[in-house]
């Protein structure tokens, strides 16, 4: 370190989270874009200012925008793999992950108004839908066609099916005994509550819709 430089010795490095994306990045193998997707956890060196030295900033801004896109373009080879599988519960998270990333690309709300209707939360795809609607009023722009062609499509969906459980993504398998219990339970005039418990990730909110 000096006056105007800052570097780094790579021999002095144990790891660094950017190198490790670079390696996995190019390859086009499920667990290596799982791994490149999970490195992908904020901007580049977040939280670093320095209000008196334009030069860097300028420099850190093109960096943020090229980590950017990296991370975008990972994500959006992930979530067309999930898609593909298909496995759209695990589509979704990355679906939410690209509209944080990229808050103005219509394509990443259209996205989330499919999976969401798919999964029958209809709810949280209206949500998404006034989003998209306060985004583009802050760019003083109106809804694209497709896109107000889509949630019509959702609200004509939603219609078919009222209620407000969500539609299961994946096909539920096993807890035979304890839906025979469940249903037992919900017959008897007596039974005023049903409380599931257990550890996270069980699976208590599917068994209990």
């Amino acid at each position: 370190i000096d006056y105007h430089t800052v570097q780094f010795n790579p021999a002095f490095l144990g790891h660094s989270d950017l190198t490790r994306f670079e390696g996995l990045c190019w390859r086009t193998d499920v667990d290596a874009l799982q791994e490149c997707a999970a490195l992908c956890r904020g901007e580049f060196v977040e939280g670093v200012i320095l209000d008196d030295c334009p030069v860097f900033e300028t420099w850190l801004t093109a960096e943020r925008e090229t980590w950017r896109r990296k991370a975008a373009d990972v994500l959006e080879r992930l979530l067309q793999h999930y898609l593909a599988t298909p496995r759209f519960d695990l589509a979704l998270e990355v679906a939410w992950r690209l509209l944080r990333m990229e808050p103005w690309q219509e394509t990443h709300y259209q996205r989330l108004l499919v999976l969401l209707s798919r999964s029958g939360n209809f709810g949280l795809a209206t949500k998404v839908y006034r989003r998209y609607l306060a985004m583009i009023a802050d760019l003083n722009v109106e809804p694209s066609n497709e896109m107000s062609a889509l949630y019509e499509r959702v609200c004509r969906t939603r219609a078919r099916h009222p209620g407000n459980l969500p539609q299961g993504l994946t096909p539920f398998v096993g807890r035979g005994h304890e839906l025979a219990l469940l249903a037992r339970y919900l017959a008897d005039p007596a039974c005023r509550l049903i409380c599931l418990s257990g550890p996270g990730g069980i699976g208590k909110t599917r068994l209990a819709v």
